[in-house]
């Protein structure tokens, strides 16, 4: 008879668990990307737009709609003028890798799999390490004279 394995804390349906985070951070990089304007039909088309892509990253994380909700959010940020470093920068810093991890392991675990807390560590590491190393750098060129910051 084999001991028994301990394992850790473990999340039931982890892997809804990660959608349901995926969503968040998708539906809060596209509201930092959200541009206000007076015509009504441009944001109806903004409302269909990031209302398809977020439930196309949740339904299919490990398709291109993680990658495609990333690079309309850069284009956005860089083609409508903003390409400034202010607080939507810093939050985009957080969301973006947020996403991009997010749509990584949801799209390895099945929706109704029981989820190791502990299998989550590399992933969680990794985007710790990428967001610390993206704020150090964009903070240096902050000090540095390189890029003001632009609050408000």
């Amino acid at each position: 008879m084999s001991a028994p394995v301990e394992r850790g804390l473990a999340l039931p349906q982890g892997g809804a668990w990660l959608r349901f985070l995926l969503a968040l951070a998708a539906v809060g990089v596209l509201m930092i990307c959200w541009r206000d304007t007076s015509v009504s039909a441009l944001v109806f088309v903004q409302i269909a737009m990031a209302s398809a892509m977020v439930v196309g990253v949740v339904w299919n994380p490990d398709s291109l709609w993680p990658a495609g909700l990333i690079s309309l959010a850069i284009g956005i940020r860089l083609f409508d003028g903003a390409a400034v470093v202010d607080s939507d920068l810093l939050w985009l810093i957080v969301l973006i890798p947020l996403v991009h991890q997010l749509a990584a392991v949801a799209g390895a675990i099945p929706a109704r799999a029981e989820l190791s807390l502990a299998a989550l560590l590399p992933s969680a590491m990794r985007y710790v390490t990428a967001v610390l190393v993206t704020v150090l750098l964009v903070l240096f060129v902050v000090v540095t004279g390189l890029a003001p910051f632009q609050s408000g």
